[in-house]
This record gives C-alpha cells, structure tokens and sequence, in this order.
C-alpha cells in the first residue's frame, strides 16, 4: 500500500498540483492525506491521520 502526503503553508495556496503528482505517481486519491497549515504548526490533522 502506498499512501500519499501533501502539505502547503497557507489556506490560500493550492494542494491540487501535489495532489494530481501523486495521483499520476499511482497513488488512490483517498490514500492521499493533507494539510494547510504553517511551518510552526505541530498539530498536523491530515499528517497525525496517516500515521
């Protein structure tokens, strides 16, 4: 199984560039996990999901 993981640091940009890599890659779209939040931030939803 192979999952996918994409982050960016604002919730104005866009993950959907990342997110079509991945699927490109091979990858389900719904084993792909994300995050919109900053650099400082440690509390990562999409990150604490897929580990």
């Amino acid at each position: 199984m192979i999952y996918g993981f994409c982050r960016v640091s604002t919730k104005h940009q866009n993950l959907q560039r990342q997110i079509d890599a991945l699927v490109k890659y091979g990858i389900n779209q719904r084993f792909i996990f994300t995050d919109k939040y900053t650099g400082k931030t440690l509390d990562r939803e999409g990150l604490n999901e897929l580990l």
